[in-house]
């Protein structure tokens, strides 16, 4: 084979002189080392080898004018007198018998020759023709244009059988092969399973996790950290406030972006004394606090204005933190011991509290009584000038 590839093959009849010069052109051309200049085609060679039986058959065949010769030659009648035996014309008509014996049986010989030659010619053509058996070559993890690259530098054609889900080979690379191995007839083709990429799972919600344990379950569910940023917020320094992305599914080994938190900013504490406390409330929380009313007495702020906040206005304070209203309730009374007036008449226990500066707050227990009967608060405990008490009668 080796030697077919960079040799011209010997004319035949270099092995049989009798052989027609026109068999050797016909198996030369068909051994032609250059591709073009072989013939186009089985059919091709198969006219060029009828062509050479007719014309090696033509030449070797006797002439017709001799055949005609030996059929309807001149024949003399012989005249009245004895027939004479003439050896010599009887030699001379089996010489050129046997002559045409010779010719016939040449010419055959020839057909048959040419014929024989003809099916060998044939033969090598086919193996001449025939496609050349090649190594397959690994596939494994190749992009389909570089396996299709590869396959057709020795001669094979790819064919896409499917496509499957893969976690480790990236999407549109070789999966499977099929040979995965040995020889293939050039043309043929190698089937293979393209990778589909990763699956798809759901990006966790990392909120409110700290970096170590985001990473563990980023981990655990087949994802990546990915940027890592920081900022002010009002959640725990070093947790997360935001991630991206989020509520979706992403692809598995994708990475998720987080933000952290550098926990609270500090910053100015606005004033809101003078207004009432519904206003105050608005204005600390636009500015990113969270308000708290404190009742406080007050004997220059009028009751339901904020008297002052903690901490103070123009301070600083973390955002999100909590700042506290005091709200006016009006003057602080002095503080008394609430007087035991049970089983006095209502009339007399009300001016007993009123002389205290109490105010009173009836409450009948049973129809029609007028005697106190308990009072709230009870007696003996501390109240404030200008508080109500109940007075319970029956």
């Amino acid at each position: 084979v080796k030697l077919r590839a960079h040799q011209s093959p010997s004319a035949p009849s270099d092995g049989d002189p009798a052989l027609p010069a026109e068999v050797d052109t016909i198996v030369l051309r068909a051994c032609a080392l250059d591709p073009a200049d072989r013939y186009d085609g089985a059919a091709a060679m198969g006219d060029a080898m009828r062509v050479a039986s007719v014309g090696t058959i033509y030449r070797k065949a006797p002439a017709v004018r001799e055949l005609l010769g030996d059929l309807t030659g001149e024949v003399r009648l012989p005249d009245m007198a004895p027939t004479e035996f003439d050896p010599r014309s009887t030699k001379a008509r089996a010489g050129r018998r046997a002559r045409v014996r010779s010719r016939r049986r040449s010419a055959l010989l020839g057909l048959v020759a040419l014929m024989l030659l003809a099916f060998a010619g044939a033969r090598a053509y086919a193996a001449l023709t025939a496609p050349d058996r090649v190594e397959v070559p690994g596939l494994s993890e190749l992009s389909k244009d570089d396996a299709m690259a590869a396959l057709q530098e020795v001669g094979l054609d790819l064919e896409v059988l499917r496509r499957e889900q893969s976690r480790s080979v990236e999407a549109g690379s070789v999966l499977e092969q099929e040979p995965a191995s040995g020889t293939l007839l050039e043309g043929s083709p190698v089937t293979v399973v393209l990778s589909a990429g990763p699956p798809k799972v759901n990006a966790p919600d990392l909120t409110g996790m700290t970096r170590s344990q985001l990473e563990v379950r980023l981990r655990a569910s087949g994802l990546e950290l990915g940027t890592v940023s920081n900022k002010f917020d009002v959640a725990a320094e070093g947790t997360v406030v935001a991630q991206s992305p989020a509520d979706r599914k992403v692809r598995w080994g994708s990475s998720v972006d987080v933000t952290l938190s550098k926990g609270p900013q500090s910053i100015e504490v606005p004033d809101a004394a003078g207004f009432k406390a519904k206003r105050a409330v608005a204005i600390l929380e636009q500015a990113g606090f969270v308000a708290v009313l404190v009742d406080s007495y007050s004997d220059a702020v009028e009751e339901g204005l904020i008297i002052s906040s903690d901490p103070g206005a123009s301070t600083t304070a973390p955002e999100g933190g909590e700042v506290e209203l005091y709200v006016s309730v009006g003057p602080e009374f002095e503080e008394l011991t609430m007087p035991d007036v049970r089983n006095l008449p209502e009339d007399e226990a009300r001016s007993r509290l009123e002389g205290k500066g109490l105010r009173v707050d009836v409450v009948q227990s049973c129809g029609g009584g007028t005697t106190v009967v308990d009072t709230d608060p009870i007696a003996g405990v501390t109240v404030r000038e200008n508080e109500t008490v109940a007075l319970f009668v029956c």
